[in-house]
């Protein structure tokens, strides 16, 4: 399975949810720090070698995905 982590310059909440309603793993919004890309990444391959498990939306905040 992919995990799509998407990067945009949109801060419109409705179209936040939109995308991750659609499927995206992650929605980051530029500028978006290095570390918090290298967490979403680190997520994403820990999720998909976790069988699918997704992770909790407590874990995406945690690690800034979410903001």
């Amino acid at each position: 399975d992919l995990q799509v982590i998407i990067l945009s310059a949109h801060s419109d909440p409705a179209f936040q949810a939109k995308c991750l309603d659609s499927g995206a793993f992650a929605y980051l919004r530029k500028p978006c720090s290095l570390a918090d890309l290298e967490a979403t990444f680190e997520l994403a391959l820990e999720e998909r070698a976790s069988a699918g498990e997704a992770p909790s939306a407590e874990r995406l905040l945690e690690s800034n995905c979410l903001q």
